[in-house]
């Protein structure tokens, strides 16, 4: 949780590339078997993709955390990710 929080703040903070260093927490977050985590890190990783303008990333991103919300049930991750993809359409 401490890499997502501190990728979290370099994204509020306008660091997007620094941001998407959270890819190490979407590695431990795997190799722990912490699905919720992983949803939640692909969830934030199409965030900092949708705010660098890279529409195809994020919607990837976001897919992926759909299919995994629902695969684990974890709703509000995939309601979630049904808002963000909605918002990348219109």
């Amino acid at each position: 949780m401490s890499l997502v929080n501190r990728a979290d703040t370099h994204r509020q903070l306008g660091s997007l590339d620094r941001a998407l260093e959270l890819a190490e927490a979407l590695l431990l977050a795997r190799s722990v078997g912490d699905r919720q985590i992983e949803a939640g890190v692909l969830l934030d990783r199409g965030t900092v993709h949708e705010l660098a303008g890279r529409g195809e990333p994020a919607r990837a991103s976001y897919t992926e955390a759909a299919e995994l919300a629902r695969r684990i049930g974890f709703r509000w991750g995939e309601s979630e990710a049904a808002r963000k993809l909605a918002g990348l359409d219109g």
